[in-house]
């Protein structure tokens, strides 16, 4: 089968409405074959069928799924360059270094017109993590060297034996 500006699922359902409708009505079964055939070179060509050609069951069913199938086909194209921007990217991202070492992907030195590097979200959050975790460590060395400061003695004025109570 030709590549379908459709997905095979898109297809798939279609063709087995139009066959499980016309079965189901009773209708002969070359209606149904007709049918299925100008939704088929529909979806080849792109052009509109002359459905004066055509038994009135092909042009009622035809007619109806018109629409359903032209959003098939946007929905379709919109997924694929999707995909396509997706493939791009993924291109253009560099790898990351093994699990074993750092998650984080090597940056070259960049310069003006080098694009950016794309992170995946996994990579995103790994590097949010690890910023964190630095940030904390950070805090945590300054806290401890104030504390390993040592104390000064404290003043006499702010004991309490040295208040007089009289």
């Amino acid at each position: 089968m030709k590549k379908l500006p459709v997905s095979k699922k898109v297809y798939d359902d279609i063709m087995l409405r139009i066959h499980s409708s016309l079965v189901v009505l009773e209708h002969r079964p070359d209606e149904a074959l007709e049918t299925m055939e100008i939704i088929e070179n529909y979806l080849a060509t792109g052009i509109t069928p002359d459905l004066q050609n055509h038994s009135e069951i092909a042009r009622i069913v035809f007619t109806l799924l018109y629409p359903e199938i032209d959003k098939a086909i946007e929905r379709s194209r919109r997924a694929r360059e999707a995909a396509a921007r997706r493939r791009e990217a993924k291109q253009k991202c560099v790898t990351p270094i093994q699990a074993d070492e750092e998650l984080i992907p090597e940056t070259p030195l960049q310069e003006e017109s080098a694009p950016a590097i794309l992170l995946n979200r996994r990579q995103r959050r790994e590097l949010e993590r690890r910023r964190r975790a630095e940030a904390r460590h950070t805090i945590r060395s300054a806290n401890n060297s104030k504390t390993n400061v040592k104390a000064l003695p404290k003043s006499p004025c702010t004991t309490s034996s040295s208040r007089n109570f009289s």
